[in-house]
């Protein structure tokens, strides 16, 4: 985990009432999806994309800047399956998920210094994750 602490040059004046307003960031997702037939029978596949995401960004104004700046939380996933059919009306399947999330925050910090500006506190870190996941499919008709 990266933790950056810096104090800005210039002076800004806190914006001390208000909402935020409409902080909404934008952040792109995506995904891809490939299956392929080994047999009638057997099927491969592979997903990748984004599970989920957050953006936002208040500025360096915001009364609330003391809590949260700007954030963004960015996850992306890939998950090999195999699929077998068992009978006209039965299929079976399974794999594995790898998922990767970044965070990335930015956070005033009040300076008790009357005549300094206000600092900020930067975190940014990243995991990876695990999942299994198993189905069947049931055809009630053909």
């Amino acid at each position: 985990m990266l933790v950056e602490l810096t104090c800005d040059v210039a002076s800004e004046t806190r914006n001390s009432g208000g909402n935020g307003g409409d902080a909404g960031d934008l952040v792109m997702a995506g995904g891809l999806l490939y299956v392929h037939s080994v047999t009638p029978d057997l099927k491969l596949g592979i997903s990748t994309g984004s599970y989920f995401g957050l953006g936002v960004d208040y500025g360096n104004n915001w009364a609330g800047g003391y809590y949260t700046q700007d954030a963004e939380l960015l996850t992306v996933g890939v998950n090999p399956v195999l699929a077998y059919r068992l009978s006209d009306w039965l299929s079976i399947g399974g794999g594995f998920s790898i998922i990767k999330g970044n965070l990335f925050q930015r956070i005033a910090i009040n300076t008790i210094v009357p005549f300094l500006p206000d600092g900020q506190l930067k975190v940014e870190d990243h995991d990876i994750g695990y999942e299994g996941n198993v189905g069947r499919l049931i055809e009630s008709t053909p």
